[in-house]
């Protein structure tokens, strides 16, 4: 259990250093999907949409932008990285 302390408080700091560093406030975080030129798809964070051709979004969360990655590559719409 001790060694975990550590691990944890490291964890914690660095959750708050991104935090403070974050230009936009949580809750006007929004995550994107962005098709990108070799048919990948790359999960990209903005205050607003991304300037891009073909783009899904926005989302709330991270795990449901991935989760609709997953089902974008699954579709055929993306290719796997």
């Amino acid at each position: 259990m001790g060694h975990q302390l550590p691990h944890l408080y490291y964890v914690y700091l660095l959750n708050s250093m991104i935090a403070e560093n974050a230009d936009t406030p949580e809750r006007e975080r929004l995550w994107y999907i962005v098709k990108q030129t070799n048919g990948t798809c790359e999960i990209v964070i903005s205050a607003e949409s991304p300037a891009a051709e073909v783009t899904w979004g926005p989302f709330q969360s991270q795990p449901e932008a991935i989760a609709k990655r997953v089902g974008l590559i699954r579709a055929g719409f993306c290719q796997p990285q």
